[in-house]
């Protein structure tokens, strides 16, 4: 009940002012749409004139990942290399099973990391996000 009333009071105090409270992310756009772009300096930057910004966010994480598990299912091919082509009976199916899932595994990584865009235009004044994959 005192919470209640605490947020109450804290929400009335907050529009007493006129102006309806924004968020961090809000004003963040807002600078951005207000200061000059050439003076951002950041690493993820990939196009940076008067009227556009364009940054670029790779999913280096699970590529890494997703690399480390196909790499790891290709050592386990090299290193039964004389045994696994050998199909001798039928307990060794499920060696190649999990071999599969290892490769699927991997593969799901590298599939699902996604190059994600961001693009402030300023002629048109948007904020596009744009997401794909590497395949």
């Amino acid at each position: 009940m005192i919470f209640t009333r605490f947020t109450m009071l804290s929400r009335v105090a907050d529009k007493a002012n006129g102006k309806p409270k924004r968020r961090k992310s809000d004003q963040f756009v807002d600078e951005l749409l207000v200061q000059n772009n050439e003076q951002i300096q950041d690493r993820d930057i990939w196009e940076n004139n008067k009227y556009r910004l364009r940054f670029r966010k790779f999913p280096w994480g699970q590529w890494i990942m997703g690399l480390a598990w196909v790499l790891g299912s290709f050592w386990i091919i090299y290193e039964t290399y004389e045994h696994i082509f050998l199909f001798k009976s039928h307990k060794e199916i499920y060696q190649y099973l999990l071999l599969a899932f290892t490769f699927i595994v991997g593969f799901a990584f590298l599939y699902s990391g996604k190059v994600k865009s961001t693009i402030f235009d300023k002629r048109y004044d948007t904020l596009t996000v744009k997401k794909r994959n590497i395949f």
